[in-house]
C-alpha cells in the first residue's frame, strides 16, 4: 500500500510593492525646488555649453517622466500640477534672455570683490 503525501500548494505570489509613488514624490519635490532655487538665486558664473545642454536634457526629461508617472498617484493630483507647472517655468527660464537660456537662472550678478 503507498501512501500519497499530500500536495502542498503554494500561496500565489504577490508581486513586489511597486517604488513608483516614492519616485513621483521625489520627482515632485526635485522638480518643484529646482525652480524655486533657479527663480530666486542668481547665477554668478555661466555654465559650459556641455552643462548647458545637459540641464535642459534633465529638465526637459523629468517633466516628462513626470508626465508618465501620473497615473501612479492619482490621489495627489494638486501636487502634480505644482510639479508640472515648475517644470513647464524651469523650461520657460531658457526664454527670459540670454543670461536665462545660457544659466537657466533669472538673475545674474557678479561675485563681491
Amino acid at each position: 500500500m503507498s501512501e500519497e503525501t499530500p500536495r502542498v500548494v503554494a500561496p500565489a505570489s504577490e508581486p513586489p510593492p511597486s517604488n513608483a509613488p516614492a519616485i513621483f514624490y521625489i520627482l515632485s519635490f526635485l522638480l518643484i525646488l529646482l525652480f524655486l532655487y533657479r527663480l530666486l538665486t542668481p547665477v554668478h558664473a555661466m555654465p559650459s555649453p556641455t552643462e548647458r545642454n545637459l540641464t535642459m536634457v534633465f529638465d526637459a526629461l523629468m517633466v516628462v517622466g513626470l508626465f508618465g508617472m501620473k497615473r501612479s498617484a492619482s490621489n495627489v493630483q494638486a501636487l502634480f500640477w505644482i510639479a508640472a507647472a515648475a517644470g513647464v517655468g524651469l523650461l520657460l527660464l531658457r526664454m527670459t534672455g540670454e543670461i536665462g537660456f545660457w544659466s537657466g537662472h533669472l538673475r545674474f550678478t557678479y561675485l563681491p570683490r
